[in-house]
């Protein structure tokens, strides 16, 4: 189920599940203006066939206003992981790019945040990514100061190198499936070339931009939603804990490639946990969330829908130029069907 495209300079991702229609549209319209020509914008929304559907069909209302040689892509992604669906970027949409860029659903980028990642990237040629830094929130400015000292990945706005995306592909890297801490597992193994046994750990493969940075509208406890929300994150933020611990016992201790890695987390957590090197009875005492959280781990779930294709939803009046392979994606867009290139 792969598929490939014609080149572009920019390739971007936007990653979403719980957001409003309203906010991702936002997002949308925020990234376009970032993008600049010869960029492909794919949105995918994994989980939440609402979001999906009313996304697409503002975006059919009132079409953003996009420079000459700008797609704009619509994905629906039944299985509802973050992580599977950027399996699904690196793997099945296969877009072919200089630059692949990374955005949360959520993370509005300033106008110039992309170009600034992009020129960090040509500045460095030891760099096989670029992050953004957060300048609004309530804990941006102890992220800012603590990606300057020592480094790291932010999840929300961020940019692989060509080359990056090479090795992903040629590794056939996958991330776990049901994983949380996506961007520290994504980091850790940049920071290690993907081979621990073979690099040392390089904080300086990932060039920190301070000035590349994004907006959000921030939760309001005082909205359910937001608070079911914050509540939900508290809670993945445990999960994500034990998920460090257990990639770092892979990645630094036993120095296994990163492609490797069991294909979910409750697999890799789990392995983890009950191995020589797990947590010990005292500290599992000292963390009593620790043994809820590793409950949750060991419920079954069901994966199936993972192997699911994208459904395109919508596509923009310069859609990306298909090639066969893409015509196996089952496309629902209410514009004309992708073309296949000349």
């Amino acid at each position: 189920m792969e598929t490939t495209s014609h080149f572009t300079h920019r390739a971007i991702a936007i990653t979403a599940a719980r957001e409003s229609v309203a906010t991702l549209n936002e997002v949308v319209r925020a990234t376009v203006i970032a993008a600049g020509a010869n960029s492909c914008i794919d949105v995918l929304v994994n989980g939440n066939h609402a979001l999906a559907a009313g996304l697409a069909a503002a975006l059919e209302k009132n079409p953003p206003e996009t420079a000459s040689g700008i797609a704009l892509n619509v994905w629906y992604l039944a299985f509802g992981d973050k992580a599977q669906t950027l399996n699904v970027i690196f793997h099945t949409l296969r877009r072919n790019a200089h630059l692949f860029y990374f955005v949360d659903g959520y993370a509005r980028p300033n106008h110039d945040a992309l170009a600034l990642l992009e020129r960090a990237l040509t500045d460095d040629s030891g760099a096989l990514a670029a992050t953004g830094v957060p300048s609004v929130g309530r804990s941006a400015e102890q992220q800012h100061l603590a990606m300057q000292t020592s480094g790291g990945l932010h999840g929300n706005l961020f940019v692989l190198a060509e080359s990056a995306m090479n090795q992903i592909r040629r590794r056939k890297f996958h991330l776990p499936m049901g994983l949380y801490r996506v961007d520290s597992l994504i980091g850790a193994v940049i920071n290690f070339n993907f081979d621990p046994a073979r690099y040392p750990w390089t904080p300086a493969r990932i060039a920190v931009v301070p000035k590349a940075s994004w907006s959000f509208t921030p939760l309001s406890l005082w909205k359910l939603r937001d608070l079911q929300t914050h509540l939900k994150r508290v809670w993945r933020q445990t999960a994500g804990a034990l998920e460090n611990m257990a990639i770092k016992d892979h990645l630094v201790r036993q120095r296994r490639v990163a492609e490797q890695l069991p294909a979910t987390a409750p697999e890799l957590v789990l392995n983890w946990w009950h191995g020589s090197h797990g947590p010990s009875l005292q500290q599992q005492l000292r963390n009593p969330a620790w043994n809820l959280v590793i409950r949750k781990f060991k419920e079954s779930r069901d994966w199936s829908d993972a192997a699911n294709p994208p459904l395109r939803v919508y596509g923009s009046k310069h859609a990306v130029i298909a090639t066969p392979e893409h015509q196996r994606f089952t496309d629902h867009s209410p514009t004309s069907p992708l073309d296949t290139p000349t």
